[in-house]
């Protein structure tokens, strides 16, 4: 009897593997996310993403994550990043990955010293401002709020 009721736990653990390896290779857009995360009352951080940014978040390469912020109160999320690019660089950036990402750009628009986009998608709507932060530099604060 122990013997079965092992087996039957081991196909149980491998169908569960193997639904989550399959892939289905017709989607050209990955799947949208919702991040289901359990708040801290507030936490701040610095250096990494908090565990309640989406999975699919677009971070461009070389950007460095400065501080960060959970609100479990506003189920708020705030990152300031700095970015080795221009702003109309970095905005760029994430006008065009955001969409493919799954998140919709609700508005985009600003000059090269100062650029703001709204999104929303996988859970969350937000605001990404972006300010020249020196020569070839550009500082921003990311704000999600959680659906």
């Amino acid at each position: 009897m122990e013997i079965r009721k092992t087996l039957i736990a081991v196909v149980a653990v491998i169908a569960v593997i193997a639904g989550a390896c399959t892939s289905n290779s017709d989607s050209t857009a990955p799947e949208t996310t919702t991040t289901t995360f359990d708040f801290p009352e507030l936490e701040f951080g610095r250096g990494v993403l908090p565990a309640s940014v989406p999975a699919l978040w677009p971070t461009p390469d070389e950007s460095v994550i400065g501080a960060t912020m959970m609100d479990g109160t506003r189920r708020l999320t705030e990152i300031v990043v700095t970015y080795p690019a221009t702003v109309s660089d970095v905005a760029s950036y994430y006008t065009t990955n955001l969409p493919v990402l799954g998140f919709e750009v609700t508005d985009a628009s600003g000059t090269d010293g100062k650029f703001t986009i709204e999104f929303s998608g996988n859970g969350v709507t937000g605001t990404i401002v972006l300010t020249t932060g020196g020569t070839g530099l550009t500082a921003g604060t990311i704000q999600m709020v959680h659906q």
